[in-house]
């Protein structure tokens, strides 16, 4: 794809992130318990905002505060961005061109990353302890963090 992004681009950076991917460090011990971990996401939230949900005044009275959990779910809802953009470009080119199985190609790695990180959603989270690829990296990496 002239000018745009191409999965090759993609491939290496999602790849690690979905093979990485974890949740439930909102609930997690030494998270809840490092009071500047809040302090560093009321700063961030402060410069970007994240969205309000549909249901929430226009002006809250306590503006939102992103959480880790929400944050680290981000590079998933580009995925889905991509996947959608991929399918409409599908849709205007003809079976056959190179661009068509190009895009194809594409759409099936977009749809293995996301069956990935959803596969890795189903298991027990960080908070109940889990760890990845049999190692505790993840509690190495947050308790000994210097922030």
């Amino acid at each position: 794809m002239t000018g745009g992004v191409q999965i090759d681009d993609l491939e290496g950076p999602y790849t690690n992130y979905s093979i990485k991917y974890c949740l439930g460090f909102d609930t997690w011990e030494p998270v809840q318990a490092n009071p500047r971990v809040l302090t560093v996401l009321a700063m961030f939230s402060s410069s970007c905002p994240p969205p309000l949900p549909p249901s929430s005044p226009a002006h809250p009275a306590v503006p939102p505060i992103w959480t880790l959990d929400e944050l680290f779910v981000l590079p998933k809802s580009r995925i889905k961005y991509y996947k959608k953009l991929y399918n409409r470009l599908l849709k205007s080119t003809a079976p056959g061109r190179s661009d068509h199985r190009m895009l194809t190609g594409a759409l099936e790695k977009l749809d293995q990353l996301l069956a990935t990180i959803d596969s890795r959603s189903e298991w027990p989270t960080i908070g109940g302890h889990r760890t990845y690829d049999g190692q505790s990296d993840i509690d190495f990496h947050i308790v000994n963090a210097n922030y």
